[in-house]
């Protein structure tokens, strides 16, 4: 018997399409490639005891959010989809249930 994955196949990448357009929104913010009134603000900080340098986005332009956000929570969704897919077919597998 062998495991399906290609539901768990197509929401991966499906949630790789969606990183792509993300990456397609944000590469001219991180560029500088738009008005400044646009950028997005970072900070970065060095967390002394672990050694890591952190970065936290500040600032996000308003008429950024709902895209960036949409897009984002799509990448998310998908992903998450794929890990219902990829448990639900190991446990039909591996407990011998019938698909329903």
């Amino acid at each position: 018997m062998t495991i399906d994955l290609d539901g768990c196949r197509a929401k991966t990448e499906r949630a790789r399409n969606h990183s792509d357009s993300l990456q397609t929104i944000i590469t001219p913010l991180v560029l500088g490639d738009v008005p400044e009134t646009e950028l997005i603000q970072l900070s970065a900080e060095l967390d002394v005891q672990s050694g890591y340098h952190v970065f936290r986005v500040a600032a996000i332009p308003e008429a950024w959010r709902p895209g960036i956000g949409v897009v984002l929570g799509d990448v998310v969704h998908n992903l998450r989809s794929a890990l219902d897919y990829l448990f639900f077919e190991l446990c039909c597998h591996y407990l011998g249930a019938t698909k329903t």
